[in-house]
């Protein structure tokens, strides 16, 4: 039932949408379903098998009852066109005489026919796979409320699969395509909201793997603080399963509950596998504390090389001196500018004062003929130096004519909430040619007061 990873994305459209969306595969592949159908295969040729649809789920209905020659293509053998299709670029798509299968079908230029994996894009034709496309298809995405209680009938399901595809279909990274406008992202937002507690239920107790590593993973971009989420996620990212554990961790860091930062600093020091420390690191870092910095320095020094850098760039979110001071180290002996990049970054994070005329050093002198590709530099200016230094030194990239720089330095400027830096924006405003930049400008500083208007 692996294929019905696609078929949550038909959740994402109403029923008057269904006929087409775009899902984003964890193959790293867009599939552009224009027809969900039902049907037979009939005579299977080297290059071409018939299919005569029977049902139409999504799609148009004069389908039913046509014979579509979808193409079949053997990885390594010429296909229909002659060219052979080799493995880097190939995906295998062969039918059987006989078989009876629900298809997602798009249209290639020639005609309707599978897109991405077979894995994605079929499924035997049962009763199962047919009842849970129907019920993602029914899904409304206008009222958030409505949503979730269909989703949260799917996830108590006796089927697995059932489960499985209800709670991706909670995540609106996965489901949420076309038009994101802003009522539409706010009842995808919602619903994985009004979910939290049946993820969370399902996390902590489902028998099937396959659906907690689902409901872990969807809780990630719920905003509803819980205590036991928080708990069972944490027990999860200890789970001996990678799968299971990787996407407990990326949900506690987009989660951010500061309750979890103990626990996950305890995982991160015991853990032996180098991804798995990564993934828990990244949850970390949005929680670590001061507290955290001896911990972290003795993981950094006990690391192997290729494995300290992931360490560093939480152990400087401490504040602790030893840290900025080995990020600075590590800028001075850069040999490429992506170590630079690298070094300046990490030290930028530490938000260590005594390294501000570094980071003022480092910021390119004011040439308008270059590309303008120093967001790191422009960033480090900001979180290191003191106000009265870093905002003349932003402000006087104003004066070149590319906007694309200009754009960069509002986007620098508005990170330093002071007086000093809105009336350099204010003073931008005011001669600002470019009108998206402008109404960016005019976001950042809200209403212009009436002594601002004017010099």
């Amino acid at each position: 039932m692996r294929l019905l990873l696609v078929l949550l994305l038909l959740g994402s459209a109403s029923t008057a949408e269904a006929a087409s969306w775009i899902e984003r595969s964890y193959a790293g592949l867009l599939v552009d379903a224009e027809a969900v159908v039902t049907g037979q295969v009939g005579e299977v040729s080297r290059h071409r098998a018939a299919f005569r649809v029977e049902g139409v789920l999504s799609g148009d209905p004069g389908l039913v009852g046509r014979t579509l020659a979808l193409p079949v293509v053997r990885c390594n053998e010429p296909g229909p066109d002659g060219v052979p299709s080799y493995i880097s670029t190939c995906l295998d798509r062969t039918y059987r005489p006989g078989e009876r299968l629900l298809l997602l079908l798009a249209h290639d230029g020639e005609g309707l026919r599978e897109s991405g994996y077979p894995v994605h894009s079929r499924a035997p034709l049962t009763d199962d796979a047919v009842g849970l496309a129907r019920s993602l298809l029914a899904l409304p995405d206008d009222v958030a409320e409505i949503r979730a209680a269909a989703l949260t009938a799917l996830l108590v399901d006796q089927r697995p699969a059932w489960r499985r595809e209800a709670a991706r279909a909670a995540d609106p990274w996965l489901t949420l395509s076309g038009p994101r406008t802003e009522p539409r992202v706010a009842v995808y937002q919602r619903t994985v909201d009004l979910l939290t507690e049946p993820l969370g239920d399902r996390l902590r107790g489902d028998p099937s793997l396959a659906v907690r590593v689902a409901a872990a993973a969807a809780l990630g971009p719920s905003r509803r603080t819980s205590l036991s989420v928080t708990q069972a996620l944490v027990a999860a990212a200890a789970s001996p399963d990678a799968d299971l554990a990787y996407a407990a961790a990326r949900s506690l860091s987009l989660r951010r509950d500061p309750r979890a930062a103990d626990a996950i600093l305890a995982l991160a020091r015991e853990t032996r596998d180098p991804d798995r420390r990564w993934s828990l690191l990244q949850a970390l870092a949005p929680v670590v504390r001061t507290d955290h910095a001896e911990a972290l320095e003795a993981m950094y020094y006990h690391s192997p090389a290729d494995e300290a850098p992931a360490v560093l760039d939480v152990w400087v979110q401490t504040g602790a001196d030893a840290a900025a001071d080995e990020a600075a180290r590590g800028l001075a002996t850069a040999e490429t500018g992506w170590e630079e990049d690298t070094g300046l970054r990490l030290l930028a994070l530490s938000r260590d004062r005594r390294y501000a005329q570094v980071a003022l050093d480092r910021l390119p002198p004011v040439d308008c003929t270059g590309d303008g590709a120093f967001d790191t530099e422009l960033h480090a200016v900001v979180m290191l130096a003191p106000a009265e230094d870093a905002v003349p030194a932003l402000a006087a990239y104003f004066a070149c004519p590319e906007p694309h720089v200009r754009w960069q330095v509002v986007q620098a400027l508005r990170r330093i909430d002071l007086p000093i830096a809105r009336a350099a924006l204010v003073a931008q405003w005011r001669t600002e040619d470019d009108a998206e930049i402008r109404d960016d400008l005019l976001r950042v500083l809200g209403r212009i007061l009436p002594e601002e208007q004017h010099p």
